[in-house]
């Protein structure tokens, strides 16, 4: 099938000055209009958005491949003037995300299906091209994860992927029953460790990077995890012995990202940590029935982030013998710490939420 890589390679011996030019280039890149965008369309980026020293290979071959299955995907009848029963397949555009749009099949034995294509809006560029890739391949990779949403198949700039009706967690948090609460919270949380256990290596391959409550979709009553079109896959250092760090930019608009993604003004080098603190606002929302910052500014809550502050609970809370309480302010705590090396892996977190759910049958037999 071939493989497909952009590198940004930095020389070992002037790593820092060089890192700063080629920051400073994906800054001039934002600044410029469209149309000279178009013009530069190359794109400094490498494809999973690492920094590295040249020669650094990927931690799994994998990370590098793609395995397209176009006949899947050009075989679906897109035919939308003409949905009437008994047609092999019937579609229509029923959302759409930053950059695709979202279309529901219905197939002749009923079985619905999402279609994930580019919007006309957007560049088709080799960029834009390799978040498909990304997306794709792992997808295709945490199909063995019951906790991810499926993929069926790749091709160019479009996917199949299992389709929800039901609505995402952003949508339904308010409305969960609390004794529900903490199952959601634990399928939340084995989700995100089966992407960064991947691969059963000590460090994990992959960041997700957008943890954001509405990448949650519900499917026959579960949620899922899914859209990893702006992941990170870690390359390996092989001086350090440890993976590449991954580069975020600062969300100035986005409160629910970590205090790794906002140091600094520009391009901040971030691991899995930063899923780990966005899946803890996704605690606090179980928790509390709401956004963890609520009531402030955008530049607000931002400057909370930095400062590294955890959500003071009312004092109901703190002293709560509740035990879905108790398990929910010990993940969110463990989750909210501003030093990422002081959080807990997603796997810990897991595991902790596993325990609790047990603990908690178990009790409620008695």
């Amino acid at each position: 099938v071939g493989s497909h890589h952009i590198g940004l390679w930095l020389d070992d011996d002037g790593f820092n000055n060089i890192r700063k030019i080629d920051l400073n280039q994906y800054e001039t890149l934002e600044k410029e209009s469209l149309e000279r965008r178009r013009e530069l369309i190359t794109y400094p980026a490498n494809a999973d958005w690492t920094i590295c020293v040249e020669g650094s290979p990927p931690m799994y071959d994998w990370q590098d491949s793609f395995y397209p299955s176009c006949n899947n995907v050009h075989e679906v009848d897109l035919d939308v003037s003409q949905r009437q029963k008994g047609r092999d397949t019937a579609s229509q555009l029923v959302n759409a995300g930053w950059n695709r749009d979202v279309w529901e099949l219905i197939f002749a034995d009923n079985s619905k299906f999402a279609l994930k294509s580019l919007r006309y809006d957007r560049e088709f560029n080799l960029y834009m091209f390799d978040q498909q890739r990304i997306d794709a391949v792992v997808s295709e990779r945490l199909t063995s994860s019951k906790y991810i949403a499926n993929i069926y198949g790749f091709c160019g700039f479009s996917a199949l992927f299992d389709y929800s009706s039901e609505g995402t967690l952003e949508e339904q948090y308010r409305g969960i029953e609390k004794e529900d609460r903490l199952r959601v919270a634990h399928r939340l949380a084995r989700a995100l460790a089966d992407v960064h256990t991947f691969g059963g290596g000590e460090f994990s391959p992959i960041i997700h990077a957008d943890m954001d409550a509405r990448q949650y979709i519900m499917i026959n009553g579960d949620y899922y995890l899914n859209d990893f079109n702006t992941a990170r896959l870690l390359r390996w250092d092989k001086l350090k012995q440890k993976p590449c760090p991954g580069i975020m930019k600062n969300h100035p608009t986005d409160c629910n990202r970590s205090p790794d993604e906002n140091l600094i003004i520009g391009w901040n080098e971030v691991y899995e940590g930063v899923d780990v603190y966005s899946l803890g606002n996704q605690f606090y929302k179980l928790l509390m029935n709401d956004a963890k910052h609520k009531g402030l500014s955008t530049s607000g809550c931002l400057k909370a982030i930095r400062e590294g502050d955890i959500p003071i609970l009312p004092d109901s809370y703190e002293q709560s013998t509740d035990p879905i309480d108790i398990a929910l302010i010990h993940v969110m705590k463990r989750s909210l710490q501003f030093d990422p090396k002081e959080r807990a892996s997603a796997l810990e977190l897991a595991n902790y939420l596993e325990d609790a759910l047990i603990k908690m049958e178990k009790q409620s037999k008695q």
